[in-house]
């Protein structure tokens, strides 16, 4: 069976294919469809259904749609929704940045500063017009206190500046079959599965 993934991002591509070995997965790119989603929504849920909707709408196949972030407790839940664009232009940027503005933050405050944040994945499979199945997950770590603590070459996005206590690995210094157990879309995944199943 072919399923849409609303998105150009080869990483969650493969991460997706591997709980669905089944399927084969397809991105716009990999059909020449242009494909230019305006994620105006207010929640995470709100943009994977504004990807999903207008991707269903070109293909009329099922489409997997996610949005996802991470989330910092001491800055009002900050990047959340802007994770992807939030303060940097590179990834590298975007990661020394968002430690920066957490421990200017510390210097303003009597008590420590909370270094607690959180991945979220909204999911959606969106299977014919105004229906569709959706989960959301998340996955809890640390915020590392310097760039230079940085670890591993695993995963993409902030992975290797969110330390996991549980485990004492950076999110970027899981295996594949690790993080895919554990992490917001791996766990949100499962669940689709599991519907899908039913």
């Amino acid at each position: 069976m072919e399923v849409y993934l609303a998105s150009e991002n080869e990483d969650k591509k493969k991460e997706i294919q591997a709980y669905f070995p089944e399927w084969k997965i397809l991105s716009p790119k990999d059909t020449a469809i242009s494909f230019n989603p305006i994620e105006n929504g207010s929640s995470f849920l709100e943009n994977a259904l504004i990807k999903a909707k207008l991707l269903w709408n070109l293909v009329q196949k099922p489409v997997i749609a996610d949005d996802s972030g991470i989330c910092l407790s001491d800055l009002d839940n900050r990047p959340g929704i802007h994770s992807a664009r939030y303060r940097g232009k590179t990834q590298a940027e975007k990661n020394k940045n968002l430690i920066d503005e957490l421990n200017a933050l510390a210097k303003t405050k009597t008590n420590p500063v909370d270094r607690h944040c959180f991945y979220v994945c909204s999911l959606v499979y969106y299977y014919g017009e105004n229906r569709y199945f959706s989960v959301q997950e998340t996955l809890e770590g640390e915020l590392i206190r310097d760039i230079s603590e940085q670890r591993g070459c695993g995963g993409f996005g902030y992975d290797p500046i969110v330390y996991l206590p549980q485990l004492n690995k950076m999110v970027a210094e899981l295996s594949s079959e690790e993080k895919n157990a554990i992490s917001h879309r791996g766990k949100a995944l499962s669940a689709l599965k599991v519907f899908l199943s039913k």
